[in-house]
Parts: C-alpha cells; structure tokens; sequence
C-alpha cells in the first residue's frame, strides 16, 4: 500500500468533488471540536461561577452568570450572596427576584431537556447523513470517475447507509461502555472484598492492590477507546463501499483488522496525525482570520438575535421572564455559534473530508477478502452469545 499515494488522492478528491465540502461543513458543526469553536468561546480561565438558587427543599438551579447565590432555604426570603456585583446591578436582580414566579423556574429543565434531544436528534441525522454521502460518493468517484453531485450525495447520505451507520456506532458504544465498566469493576474488587475482611493488613493490601489495578485500567482505557476508532472506521467502510449490513461491517472489519494490521496502522496514524496538525493550526489561523472571524461574529450577532426575539416575544406571552429569555438563548446561541464559527467550521470541514478520504482510499487499497454476509454474522454473534 503507498500511504504516500493515498494522501495525495486524497487531497486531489477533496479539491475535485467540491460539493462535498457542503457535507464537510455539516460535519465540522456535528463533530465534537472538529470545527474548533469552542475556542471563541470563554477566556480559557475556566467557567463563570454562575447564578445559583437554592430552595427550601433542598433543590437547586443553575444559570450562567458572574458568580450570584439566592438562598431561599432560611424564612422563604432571599438571602443573596454576590462576587464584586455592583449596587446598582443588586437593585436591578431584586427587581427581577419580586416578579419571578418559583413555579415557572421547573420549566427551564424541561425546556432545556427537550431543546437539547431535539439537537441531539437533528445532529446526529445530519451528522452520519453527511459521513455516509461522502464515503459513497468518493468511492464511487474512485471507482468509477463520476462525479455524484449534491442532490445525489445527499440522496446517498438520507438512505439505509445512515441507519446501518448509527448503527454500527451504538454497537460499539455498547460494547466499549460494557468492558471499560466490567474492568472498573473488577478493580475495584479488591478494595471490597478487603473491606469486608476487617483485617487491617489485608485492607491495606487490597487497597494497593486496586490502586495499582486502576492505573492499568487507565491504559486499557486508552487502549480500548483507540482501538475503538480503527474497527469504526473500517467498519464504516465496509458498510458504505460494500453495502452491507450493521453486523456484516463489523464482522468484515474484524476480518480485515486481523487480515491487514499491518495495512491499517499507518492509515491509522496518517488520519490522527491530520487531526492533530487541524489542532494545532487553530491558534495560528485564529490569529490570521482575525478579520474575517469579526465580521462573521457581527454576522452572528445579528443572525441570533432575530430568531432569539421573535422565540422571546412568543415565549413571553405565555411564560414568565426567566423561562421565556431561557427558551430565547436556547434558540439563538446555535444560531449564533453557526455563522460566528462558520470560517472555522469551513477549514474544519475540508480537514474532515480529507481524513475521510484517507480512510475510504486505504480500505480500497487492501488486500480483497471473502466478506461475510448480514446473514451469516447474524448467525456468528448468536452463536458466540449461545456459546
């Protein structure tokens, strides 16, 4: 396999296929850091105490802020506690505090909470929609030398290949999640099982003994999240070059991992190593688009507040002021964070579609393999749970 061969198609793709830097875009926003955002975001000295209620029942909410306590649980009155908050400021809380309905305050956790899975739903279908119609698509211009297009890269991404895509993901998730908390577990074991002996030595012992366990789990962490990311990848494509099914794609991705590691590893690295090179330029072009970012924070601005006033004045005609300015920022801080960030988003998308591309490329190089179908690893997974 010529790794150097790889990394220069997949530069001439991603500079062919244009179109797919739309899909780029969209995968630079639903991608945890890709689009390096969060920088714009805050001092780098930590968050902001915030504003804090507690209740008479032991209950507590928490907004952003500059570092404010209303205690209620002393009389029912409002005992506050400030950090560096004018009087002029004081004044104008109290006002706030003597129009608040207590009541109306429980409908910002099920605002949030339907808010945040409406997000979560909206981005995880454009997410792996996008990952799908770019792997279809630059296969299919690898093996053919047609150029899909948008309409019909987004017909490949909003197809099966999307669902077989979550799920491969939840699969794995499962299965990460299940091991890293069984060897938890079992490291703590000892610790328990030495605390309900009541000899002195023994817990001491066993104590030593789970801490030297769970600084191996630490490694078994890292081993299994890393190691996490080469059978999802493969497996993806497996799914989206081959068009096969959840259980097909993993099994052929076992298959080709214990085929071709030997293949896979420097992919492997190439594709971290894209994404560590994307991290480490950001302060670097922070600094160059500083231009370009401040009008598009302007743009942001403007674009956020439009939406977040229209949600406030709807909001406000049935809700009280805290739950109707929440619901306003819940709709426009997405807004805003998307053309704030939109420079950022565009260069972390090309850097998302290389890194695909680098992937797509190298499972096409490998050596062929008798793949198995949806049926017979159906079959397998039963077994080895019988088993």
């Amino acid at each position: 396999m010529n790794y150097g061969n790889i990394l220069k198609e997949s530069f001439n793709v991603l500079w062919r296929l244009k179109f797919l830097w739309i899909f780029g875009f969209v995968l630079a926003t639903t991608t945890p850091f890709a689009g390096g955002w969060w920088l714009l975001m805050g001092d780098g000295q930590g968050f902001d105490p915030g504003i804090t209620f507690y209740f008479e029942d032991g209950r507590e909410i928490r907004f952003m802020g500059e570092g404010i306590v209303v205690d209620f649980t002393e009389d029912g009155n409002p005992h506050i506690q400030t950090d560096d908050l004018s009087f002029a400021e004081l004044r104008q809380l109290l006002s706030i505090l003597e129009d608040i309905n207590l009541a109306d305050l429980w409908l910002i956790p099920v605002i949030a909470g339907i808010g945040l899975l409406l997000m979560f739903i909206i981005q995880a279908g454009l997410r792996y929609s996008s990952e799908a119609a770019v792997i279809h698509s630059v296969d299919e211009y690898n093996e053919t030398g047609s150029r899909a297009g948008v309409i019909q890269a987004f017909r490949y991404g909003w197809s099966r290949t999307m669902l077989r895509l979550i799920g491969i993901d939840l699969l794995i998730y499962i299965g990460v999640v299940l091991f890293i908390g069984m060897a938890f577990f079992m490291a703590l074991a000892p610790a328990a099982l030495g605390g309900w002996s009541g000899n002195e030595s023994i817990v001491t012992l066993s104590v030593l003994l789970t801490v030297a366990l769970l600084f191996g789990w630490t490694f078994i962490l890292a081993f299994v999240l890393l190691g996490s990311t080469l059978i999802r990848q493969v497996a993806w494509r497996a799914c989206g070059t081959e068009r096969l099914g959840v259980f097909a794609s993993l099994q052929n991705s076992l298959r080709h991992i214990e085929a071709d590691f030997p293949h896979l590893i420097p992919a492997w690295f190439i594709w971290i190593g894209a994404g560590l090179v994307w991290l480490l330029l950001l302060v670097p072009l922070l600094i160059v688009l500083f231009p370009i970012l401040l009008l598009s924070l302007i743009g942001g601005l403007i674009a956020g507040f439009l939406p977040a006033l229209l949600a406030w004045s709807i909001a406000s005609l049935y809700l009280s002021e805290i739950p109707a300015i929440f619901l306003a920022v819940l709709v426009g801080l997405p807004i805003f964070i998307l053309i704030a960030a939109s420079p950022l988003f565009f260069l972390g998308g090309l850097v998302r579609i290389f890194q695909s591309n680098i992937w797509t490329l190298s499972y096409r190089a490998l050596p062929a393999i008798t793949l198995v179908s949806e049926e017979q690893a159906g079959a397998e997974l039963g077994a080895a749970f019988i088993a």
